[in-house]
């Protein structure tokens, strides 16, 4: 769930600041560590940018206003880590500019959405690596389910607070977007639940979010 126009036109400087900022903090974490200089980190900063691009296009326009589609983030964070997943949702949000699927002035509010449904799941890491459960199978439940399910959930919230404080959105919209986002939420659980997985079982050590578990 995303928006095709700007909540606040003509005053995204502020979101442009911020998407600046974390663009430097994660490109700085990328360069230090010296992760695009591995070929199979190029690939799937690649691969997941136009991944979530190609599930972003699959999506029902409400009022012109709002997208409502499938994030697919966590997954994309499950292989890339925190640095690396918000520059390819930067990746992939230019590229639908350039195309000119959606307005220049939207992205960076669509890239402060993308970025805050990764925190669920990252508090789900935290909470598990300070209990010291290494079974795989509470990774999947907790990062790849429910942490997918909490994040669609919390971007569902903050732009239904968005729309009805900007006005964009109209009463009736209101009432039905909620209940559209509890089902959504289900969708978006089993979606990145099932892509956690299959990484688990067949290819777990694409997974960066898993090191420094010690899970597998």
């Amino acid at each position: 769930m995303t928006f095709l126009v700007s909540p606040w036109p003509g005053g995204n400087w502020w979101a442009w600041a911020l998407v600046g900022c974390m663009w430097l903090v994660a490109a700085r974490q990328v360069w230090r560590f010296g992760w695009l200089r591995q070929p199979v980190a190029q690939h799937l900063l690649l691969g997941c940018a136009l991944g979530c691009a190609v599930l972003w296009r699959l999506s029902h326009d409400v009022q012109d206003v709002v997208a409502v589609h499938f994030l697919g983030v966590t997954a994309a964070w499950l292989m890339l880590g925190e640095a690396l997943a918000v520059l390819a949702f930067g990746l992939a949000q230019s590229g639908m500019a350039l195309l000119g699927l959606v307005s220049w002035d939207v992205v960076p509010f669509n890239l402060l959405l993308l970025s805050m449904a990764l925190i669920p799941p990252a508090l789900m890491r935290g909470w598990l690596a300070h209990q010291k459960w290494t079974n795989p199978l509470l990774f999947i439940l907790f990062n790849g389910f429910l942490g997918s399910m909490l994040g669609l959930l919390l971007v569902a919230a903050i732009v239904l607070a968005t729309g009805a404080g900007s006005g964009l959105l109209s009463s009736e919209t209101l009432d039905i977007l909620p209940q559209y986002a509890v089902l959504l939420a289900f969708g978006e659980g089993f979606v990145n639940g099932t892509l956690a997985s299959a990484l688990v079982v067949f290819f777990p050590r694409l997974l960066f979010s898993m090191r420094g578990l010690d899970e597998l």
